[in-house]
């Protein structure tokens, strides 16, 4: 099985687990805390091993594209420089 696959399958056990988990007897807030501490590091990890399998990142904005260096690629044949932006 691919390796980001198979982190998307474990984070979504890990989902799967943090539901169960708010079934527990426990007062209100400590299942906030656990839910806020916890979903920011699998949605960082669900992103990460997508943007890996496709090579493509759908949560780049137009500022993140402007931020980046063009790449100047060969001239082509009317002269005028082509330019590229690495995704």
């Amino acid at each position: 099985m691919n390796i980001n696959l198979r982190t998307i399958a474990l984070l979504t056990d890990r989902l799967d687990n943090l539901t169960h988990a708010l079934e527990l007897p426990l007062p209100s807030g400590m299942h906030v805390e656990m839910i806020q501490s916890i979903l920011p590091g699998i949605r960082d990890e669900i992103r990460a091993a997508l943007i890996d399998e496709t090579g493509d990142n759908p949560w780049l904005t137009l500022e993140d594209l402007e931020e980046e260096e063009p790449e100047t690629d060969e001239d082509d044949d009317s002269g005028r420089v082509i330019k590229m932006y690495n995704q």
